[in-house]
């Protein structure tokens, strides 16, 4: 398991949980959220579930089965609801899913216009990482059973994160168990956390 941009002992920190579809992203969030506020990282805000709101709101389907410009609506409201909970008093913020899923999905629809604004996202992609701290992303493996969507995607994710500038960490499947504590000691310095890939 590699190492993420360490940040030692931040006052507010941003976790980005990245991967493909149903590759268990959600769950881990609860999780580490629990995990959190036990060692006192509280108010924790979870941010997830806004492809929801925003299939729901236009009734558009999302991912695979959407267009451009419900990607970029995806990407502008996860930026808004990070800003959301920020003012009514979160100071710490764990994001399910990232740029580089939107990114990927622009391109995977395969028109001009979606990879020009794949390419768009790029030069923007410091604005829209803003939040009120640092962060450090991690990158999920593959759920059981994938699709040969959710591979492709989990394939480019290197890619697209590394196209973005994004450091992060590849969580690997077999020690899935020490994964909360792994981002609490990477993030916060909680814990005494061995790097498993030295085991």
């Amino acid at each position: 398991m590699q190492h993420a941009v360490r940040i030692a002992g931040p006052t507010v920190a941003k976790i980005v949980l990245c991967g493909a579809p149903n590759s268990g992203k959600s769950e881990l969030a609860v999780e580490l959220g629990r995990a959190m506020r036990k060692h006192g990282k509280h108010p924790t805000a979870i941010i997830d579930d806004y492809t929801k709101e925003i299939s729901g709101r236009y009734d558009l389907g999302v991912g695979v089965q959407g267009s451009y410009l419900v990607d970029l609506a995806v990407a502008v409201e996860r930026l808004a609801q990070e800003y959301a909970a920020a003012r009514e008093g979160s100071e710490h913020f764990i994001v399910v899913g990232s740029l580089a899923e939107t990114s990927l999905n622009c391109e995977f629809e395969q028109s001009d216009v979606s990879w020009a604004v794949a390419n768009v996202i790029m030069p923007v992609w410091p604005l829209m990482r803003r939040s009120s701290g640092d962060h450090t992303t991690y990158l999920l493996p593959l759920g059981d059973d994938p699709s040969n969507f959710e591979t492709t995607l989990y394939e480019n994710m290197p890619l697209a994160l590394e196209g973005l500038m994004v450091p992060y960490a590849a969580l690997p499947i077999e020690h899935k168990d020490m994964w909360v504590d792994y981002i609490l000691y990477e993030t916060f310095g909680i814990g005494d956390v061995p790097n498993p890939s030295q085991d």
